[in-house]
């Protein structure tokens, strides 16, 4: 695709041009007819208005809209739209209503001349309590019958008020997973959203897009007849991928970088029918391997997968460097040449000389460039979201198991003996990191859906869900400048179980905590928080506590993380991380300030309780 030359922009209008939100439509009509007469001023035959699409992009800072904005301008030459682009200016005084925008467009000549083609763009900034407001400035602001693209060029917060609103309303959705704080983690993420089917709209990843010259010629290595017998006899897949910290990570722990890589696999697997075999990931030499085995019964049944940290000449990091199919004595290639951002598509067969098969440009495409590709392929994408699934199933997988716990992975996983040998394998589910970015998160959620921060309080549930709760105020405080008030609730003698516990044995009796309420529950909204919904029955006795003291406006929930298993119809407003499990499986919460450390875990082989 070319991009927009310098010397090919004809002139732009209204780029400072601030006015009052609810007459901007009528503000960029008078625009269009300044354009005209500036056109014809230029001894152009006038403009053409073109828009094809909605183009709504949530931009986290000045930064970041500065950048989207020249980004629009060259996607805009093959793809003209109504942009909207919806600036999160994060901190600082904000009212609770959206009243301003600024309107702008520009023009540049058509190849053939004398006409000038523009397109037009609304950027409407918001501050403070304000941003939870943004998605009405959008809808305010869509062109009737046109499709909506919501472009979320940062890290996006997929269960959060801003983000459900938008794809309510929007046909397409477009984020970047390599962006995300941690790709690995996005996989999972991302997977959650395609398996709702109650969405609205179709998802893509740029982080996919950036692998179709990979998954073109490796694809087109198997066109030859000769050789497409070779698919149903691969045994062994080695993905080398440009690694963030080669030497530094340590050698048994998937890093995020290894996202892309974790995609291509995971396109080859749901291509050809391949299913997980192992449970984990097996550590070797810096390397990760695990088993795939084919759906139908063929020799060999099982191929082993091979995930290799490199260092990329040309690439961000998570850039892949080579992949190599083994078919017995024969291996399939496609590898970067040395120093340069061409692959060699190869075959080689034994003690033979490499057959170069042909070679392929896979330098780093511009952003809109990969914005422009998707876009011509606008609706659903079956084998992205097939290859996506089995990239999370991918990510789920146990590391290996060792003493102590990795740093820096997702795959970290620590065998505790417990009780001895042979006691519950541990899986870390959140470190400390990301147990913090996720409170960060739920703080946002909350701050979203609560106007009105004066009328706010949270109230933990003994013993995790009163120091989360103490988090998540000071995070308030810290991003909006008010702090909540925050109490506890201990829900022992509300408990529907407390009779039949009473012949339990001791240590398996309720330990009673304290109710600290230290405000008017009467009217007040209220967030329970509390840190593993399971059953529901403890956020039931939780809900009848609350009332003995006075009566809610309103009761929210929030929650670190919901496992599943439902007893009572009983769902969170507000989710940390959502972890299907099993009954003979348990989620442990630790926090510093009762624990020594912050992490989630979940731990297997437990009798259901």
């Amino acid at each position: 695709m070319s991009t927009i030359a310098e010397d090919e922009l004809a002139f732009t209008l209204g780029s400072s041009r601030r006015v009052d939100l609810r007459q901007a439509e009528r503000e960029l009509q008078e625009l269009w007819h300044t354009a005209g007469d500036e056109a014809r001023r230029r001894g152009a035959e006038g403009v053409l208005r073109l828009r094809e699409l909605n183009l709504v992009v949530y931009a986290e800072g000045e930064e970041m809209a500065d950048r989207i904005s020249a980004v629009i301008a060259r996607l805009s030459q093959r793809h003209p739209s109504r942009a909207i682009v919806l600036l999160d200016a994060g901190l600082g005084e904000g009212g609770v209503e959206l009243v301003e925008a600024w309107v702008s467009a520009a023009c540049y000549r058509t190849r053939e001349g004398g006409r000038h083609v523009c397109w037009e763009q609304v950027t409407v900034p918001a501050r403070g309590e304000a941003t939870g407001l943004l998605h009405t400035a959008a809808m305010r602001l869509m062109v009737p019958e046109l499709p909506t693209v919501l472009w979320w060029p940062g890290e996006p917060r997929l269960r959060g008020h801003t983000f459900n609103k938008l794809g309510e309303v929007s046909d397409f959705v477009l984020v970047d997973s390599a962006g995300f704080s941690d790709p690995l983690a996005g996989i999972l993420a991302l997977s959650e959203v395609v398996a709702d089917r109650s969405r609205n709209f179709d998802l893509e990843d740029l982080n996919w897009s950036r692998l179709t010259p990979w998954r073109e010629v490796t694809a087109e290595l198997f066109d030859d007849p000769m050789r497409v017998s070779w698919l149903e006899r691969i045994d062994r897949v080695v993905v080398e991928y440009g690694s963030e910290d080669t030497y530094e990570r340590p050698k048994r722990a998937l890093e995020p970088a290894a996202a892309r890589a974790l995609l291509f696999v995971a396109w080859l697997a749901s291509r050809l029918g391949w299913r997980l075999e192992h449970d984990q990931w097996e550590s070797g030499d810096g390397s990760l391997s695990t088993r795939l085995r084919r759906a139908a019964a063929q020799v060999p049944d099982t191929i082993e997968i091979v995930l290799v940290p490199g260092q990329t000449p040309c690439d961000v990091p998570g850039g892949l460097i080579a992949v190599r199919l083994h078919v017995g004595p024969v291996v399939v290639s496609v590898a970067r040449m040395d120093e340069a951002c061409v692959c060699a598509a190869r075959v080689k067969r034994g003690a033979a000389d490499d057959e170069l098969v042909r070679t392929v440009d896979v330098s780093p495409r511009p952003e809109d460039r990969l914005l422009s590709d998707e876009l011509d392929l606008l609706g659903a994408d079956p084998v992205y979201e097939d290859a996506l699934m089995m990239a999370a199933a991918l990510v789920s997988l146990r590391g290996q198991g060792s003493s102590g716990v990795a740093k820096g992975g997702l795959f970290m996983l620590r065998e505790t003996n417990g009780g001895g040998e042979g006691g519950p394998a541990e899986k870390i589910l959140l470190d400390a990191d990301q147990l913090r970015r996720t409170l960060t998160r739920i703080a946002h959620e909350i701050a979203e859906h609560s106007p009105e921060l004066s009328d706010l309080a949270l109230v933990g549930i003994q013993r995790r869900g009163v120091e989360l709760a103490e988090r998540l105020a000071g995070l308030l405080a810290e991003y909006y400048g008010s702090r909540p008030p925050t109490g506890a609730i201990d829900i022992t003698f509300y408990r529907d179980d407390i009779d039949t516990r009473i012949s339990r044995p001791a240590y398996d009796q309720p330990v009673v905590h304290s109710t600290t309420l230290p405000f008017d529950v009467q009217g007040r909204t209220l967030v329970l928080v509390d840190d593993v919904l399971f059953t529901g029955r403890t956020i039931r006795a939780a809900i009848e506590a609350l009332f003995d003291y006075g009566r809610p406006s309103a009761v929210r929930l929030a929650v670190l993380v919901d496992r599943g298993h439902r007893e009572l119809p009983i769902r969170p407003d507000f989710v940390g991380k959502n972890v299907p499990t099993s009954r003979n499986e348990r989620i442990t919460v630790r926090l510093v300030e009762l624990d020594g450390l912050d992490e989630v875990a979940l731990q297997r082989d437990f009798a259901p309780d």
